[in-house]
């Protein structure tokens, strides 16, 4: 298991690697094949638990190939490692029609995935913080007009 997955088919090198996306609050991520470094086909993120994304490229003759990458989540979406649960996605790289290759690829920002939650308890202390500040002034107000009426209730 590794975060990038790198293979050779039809003379190029195809890179398979996986991230997570801002799409859904960091919930989602997007799986990639890249060729020679150039992205030729991408699930873009999409909020599933499997799909498919093609693409094509020509060899170093000129002659054109047809990719196709089908992803799935691994065993829920994690793979253990080392006594650590990982965000894992499964693929299938098929290239002309023949599996060049499957397995899995690690998620490789897994850190972001804490980022939508953050963001969302930030917002909710927020609006807290700020409603509490509101409250309490308006108990100290309506205190010191009780104090000022001569007695305090």
């Amino acid at each position: 298991m590794a975060r990038e997955i790198i293979h050779t088919a039809a003379g190029r090198q195809v890179t398979i690697q996986a991230r997570l996306v801002p799409k859904f609050l960091w919930f989602t991520a997007s799986i990639e094949a890249l060729v020679d470094g150039k992205c030729v086909a991408a699930s873009g993120g999409s909020f599933r638990l499997s799909g498919t994304a093609t693409g094509s490229f020509e060899d170093a003759s000129g002659r054109s190939h047809e990719l196709v990458l089908e992803w799935s989540s691994f065993s829920g979406g994690f793979l253990e490692r080392d006594t650590r649960l990982l965000p894992a996605l499964s693929y299938s790289l098929i290239v002309d029609g023949k599996t060049v290759s499957g397995g899995a690829v690690i998620v490789r920002n897994r850190w972001m995935i804490a980022a939508g939650p953050a963001l969302v308890m930030a917002v909710v202390m927020f609006y807290l913080g700020r409603g509490l500040t509101t409250s309490f002034s308006d108990m100290e107000k309506k205190l010191n007009q009780s104090i000022e009426q001569g007695g305090e209730r």
